[in-house]
């Protein structure tokens, strides 16, 4: 086509000579579900990481699905495995098992692909969300470790005067 100079994938296009291989084709690959982690987890108890994809529609693909577990924008975990799909494909993956840390903190679990040539790329990514529980003992909810540069309370202080 005239003033078209480069193809979906970034290969230059010339009119006399186009690049008309497998990879102009559409794919979409999904991130159909995270199974786990999801909601509330144990900290110091590992857990492994799944979720469900999909190839939707293409040719058959070697391709990485990633996820990543975030505590607000600071990533506690990351892993990706390889996955040769054709369309109609549907696996449930399975990644490295992630050890909570030990405190009570909100996670967010996301898994996704970053195809070049995913046509579709709203589908790309799904979402999980839940909590990190504290280890208990004797009935009592441990505290995770103190922030950095701060020391534990030694005890109850009993104010002057009162």
């Amino acid at each position: 086509m005239p003033g078209i100079t480069t193809d979906v994938d970034g290969n230059s296009r010339r009119s006399n000579a186009p690049d008309i291989g497998a990879d102009e084709v559409d794919v979409d690959l999904a991130a159909r579900a995270v199974l786990a982690p999801d909601g509330e987890v144990p900290s110091g108890v590992p857990v492994t990481p799944r979720a469900v994809v999909a190839h939707l529609s293409g040719p058959a693909t070697n391709w990485f699905v990633k996820m990543v577990i975030r505590r607000d924008a600071l990533p506690l975990y990351a892993d990706s495995v390889a996955c040769a799909t054709t369309a109609g494909d549907s696996l449930e993956v399975s990644f490295a098992d992630w050890t909570p840390p030990d405190q009570n903190i909100a996670y967010t679990a996301a898994c996704f692909n970053t195809v070049a040539g995913d046509t579709a790329t709203g589908n790309d990514t799904a979402f999980a969300a839940g909590t990190v529980r504290g280890r208990r003992r004797e009935g009592r909810l441990e505290p995770g470790p103190p922030a950095a540069g701060r020391r534990p309370a030694a005890g109850r202080r009993r104010l002057a005067g009162l």
